[in-house]
């Protein structure tokens, strides 16, 4: 009896100390959504692998663009690079970092439409 009074305690604390693992979603730019400007949206925020962004914006005015780090900085997608164009697009943040853009022709470079996140 008093090792499952341990094992039960064990599990309790473990459970208590995990980080929560569940999809949070967040709306990249807020009320604004996915527009120009966009970038530093996530400053202040903590986010965490398997939280879901959600980009909202107007589908044939912009799209989305999941890139690595250079085509992030370079605002310069891979020609084999998949694109979003819904209108209402979602991903799940994969652990560590993360990075986003518009791929239409000047709205990442010129507008700001890009984000980077560190999930945890």
């Amino acid at each position: 009896m008093a090792q499952q009074r341990l094992w039960v305690a064990l599990l309790l604390i473990l459970l208590l100390k995990s980080k929560p693992t569940e999809s949070h979603r967040y709306i990249v730019g807020d009320n604004e959504g996915w527009t120009y400007g966009v970038s530093g949206w996530q400053n202040g925020k903590v986010f965490y692998h398997n939280n879901v962004l959600v980009f909202n914006y107007e589908a044939g005015i912009h799209n989305v663009v999941r890139v690595n780090r250079q085509e992030y900085e370079t605002c310069q997608p891979k020609p084999s690079s998949k694109t979003y164009n819904s209108g209402h697009d979602e991903f799940k943040l994969k652990r560590g970092m993360n990075y986003f853009i518009c791929g239409v022709h000047g709205h990442c470079q010129l507008a700001g439409m890009k984000i980077s996140i560190n999930a945890h």
